[in-house]
């Protein structure tokens, strides 16, 4: 593997270090949410989801668009979930 891919692919699982964020990808597999709506879910604030947000538009794990003043998020990739659970198999 080169060196490029292996620390594109420790960055992907830094992401996928965090609770929080992990929640928020399993949320949005489910469904695309608005901001507010998938903070109320995941009991954080928005200030809080929107800086977990940021760090998964940066590893493209996931988009969103604007309608009006409403951010509304999805997965860009469902394969993100097939990470997580091969990951949830191995750990137990």
């Amino acid at each position: 593997m080169k060196t490029e891919r292996a620390l594109a692919l420790s960055e992907l699982f830094k992401s996928l270090g965090d609770p929080t964020r992990v929640r928020i990808l399993n949320a949005l597999g489910k469904q695309e949410r608005a901001v507010g709506d998938l903070a109320d879910e995941l009991a954080v604030s928005q200030s809080a989801l929107s800086h977990q947000l940021r760090i998964l538009r940066s590893q493209r794990l996931v988009t969103f668009r604007k309608d009006g003043k409403h951010s509304f998020y999805r997965l860009l990739d469902d394969s993100v979930l097939d990470v997580m659970a091969a990951a949830e198999q191995l750990g137990g």
